[in-house]
């Protein structure tokens, strides 16, 4: 998901707007200070991962913000439905987890 980041960062660049990427390629261990760091830098976090949001990376970092530094956070995978059977890039396409869904969750995220 790191690849579709940085693609939707250079969209959102083109808007005039600045995004931090930060890659954790799991849930544990869980760099705290980094995502502390980050919800104070950026005000928000937008989570997007590969797999189902409910139990995943998302409500991880959401825990962890909601203790220590509370922040609008949106999160972006698969909800709570049946997954489909496809090829990989139509699921990415299926679920908004292309570099045009991340920039325009992340608009609409720094818009509330």
């Amino acid at each position: 998901m790191t690849a579709v980041a940085v693609r939707a960062a250079k969209l959102l660049e083109g808007m005039g707007i600045e995004a931090e990427i930060i890659h954790m390629p799991s849930v544990k261990p869980l760099d705290e200070e980094l995502i502390i760091r980050t919800a104070k830098k950026t005000g928000c976090i937008l989570t997007i991962e590969n797999g189902r949001i409910i139990g995943g990376f998302g409500s991880a970092v959401a825990e962890v913000v909601s203790g220590e530094y509370p922040v609008l956070i949106d999160m972006m995978g698969i909800g709570d439905t049946t997954i489909k059977s496809a090829p990989l890039s139509d699921l990415m396409r299926e679920y908004g987890l292309t570099p045009e869904g991340t920039a325009n969750r992340a608009k609409a995220l720094i818009s509330r």
